[in-house]
């Protein structure tokens, strides 16, 4: 999460959709009065102090960024936030934390009975909980607000899938000269097989719990498409 007061910005971190490679492009752009909570050496070491007195981490919502900033300070700063197909994501989501060494123990414990994507497709840990960090919530969980669910709370919505087009957008919305080495990316999971055998009923899962992912960011409800 980042509130750049330098250059009127604010990033919301969805998890597993190229947060931290975004948000180490935006730290270039940092000065003294700026804020980055959750990633980077500062932002990890800040994350304490602003979860305790302020209720804001790495992957603190649109709505509550809004609730501590104020609706007049929000609405006057560019709002950012970026998305990835919930079927890759999911996969993703997968890969990351069987190999996530800092994995809370139960989460790691109860991510034993799935030993292949497939299976883990097939159970419930991710449609009834919210997981670590609320990485199995919908990604609009992140970029709406409560009372308008069904709304896009932030300006602009980037998309893993085409990264560097929408950080060029972003550069030019930002100002003036800026640009962005979008060929450096972060915390990029392990390399694990993009090849799921993804069945009828698989797909009809996932399009069940992300519905508003699918809805409101544009994603097509088949995998490939």
């Amino acid at each position: 999460m980042i509130i750049n007061h330098t250059h009127k910005f604010v990033f919301v971190h969805v998890p597993k959709a190229a947060g931290t490679s975004v948000s180490g492009m935006f730290r270039t752009l940092m000065t003294y009065r700026d804020l980055e909570v959750g990633t980077g050496q500062m932002g990890r070491e800040m994350q304490g102090i602003y979860a305790r007195h302020f209720g804001l981490t790495k992957h603190a919502p649109a709505s509550r960024i809004r609730e501590v900033m104020g609706i007049d300070d929000w609405e006057a700063y560019f709002t950012i936030g970026f998305a990835r197909n919930p079927f890759s994501r999911l996969l993703s989501i997968y890969h990351f934390l069987k190999t996530w060494k800092q994995l809370p123990e139960a989460d790691a414990k109860a991510l034993e009975a799935f030993p292949t994507f497939e299976d883990f497709v097939a159970g419930d840990l991710w449609r009834v909980g919210a997981g670590p960090s609320g990485i199995y919530r919908p990604q609009t969980f992140w970029l709406t607000s409560r009372n308008k669910p069904q709304e896009l709370a932030v300006d602009f919505v980037g998309r893993q899938e085409t990264l560097a087009e929408d950080m060029e957008k972003i550069a030019a919305r930002i100002g003036p000269g800026i640009r962005f080495d979008t060929a450096r990316r972060s915390n990029v999971t392990p390399s694990y097989s993009r090849e799921v055998a993804w069945s009828d009923e698989g797909i009809a899962r996932v399009v069940e719990r992300y519905r508003r992912d699918f809805d409101l960011l544009g994603y097509a409800t088949r995998p490939g498409d």
